[in-house]
């Protein structure tokens, strides 16, 4: 029985021009989507494409991380509004982010021993108390 031989698609080259304009269109739908599923689907790119862009390219990698930039500061700004509007999580999650050393959690644990008496510490060898020889 003879084997079948899977044919692939030969790559051509593309146009550098619709490239460009592809990666503008991908750059767009991320700084306003702030995920990278949703700009692809929206510029109509594979996932798979523009992370090849991103490992190839580093104009277009330093891009990418202004544009996640630039999404999460309206994103910031939104959550700063919501909470000036009355959001009471939302104005507990910006104060700790602002202000980390005031809004801190904080915890305190107190140790005793047994019915509230002082707590006794004994440091054991690990060859028992005569050290194991």
């Amino acid at each position: 029985m003879e084997k079948k031989v899977a044919r692939t698609r030969k790559r051509t080259a593309k146009n550098p021009n619709t490239r460009t304009v592809r990666k503008k269109a991908f750059l767009e739908e991320l700084r306003q989507r702030y995920s990278v599923y949703h700009a692809c689907k929206e510029a109509g790119i594979g996932r798979t494409t523009v992370y090849a862009w991103r490992q190839d390219d580093e104009e277009f990698a330093k891009a990418w991380d202004a544009a996640l930039a630039d999404a999460a500061d309206v994103l910031e700004a939104s959550a700063y509004q919501r909470a000036l509007e009355g959001d009471t999580t939302l104005t507990i999650f910006l104060l700790k982010g602002a202000k980390p050393d005031k809004y801190k959690e904080r915890t305190s644990t107190e140790l005793t021993g047994a019915g509230g008496k002082p707590l006794t510490v004994a440091f054991v060898s690990p060859g028992g108390e005569d050290g194991g020889t």
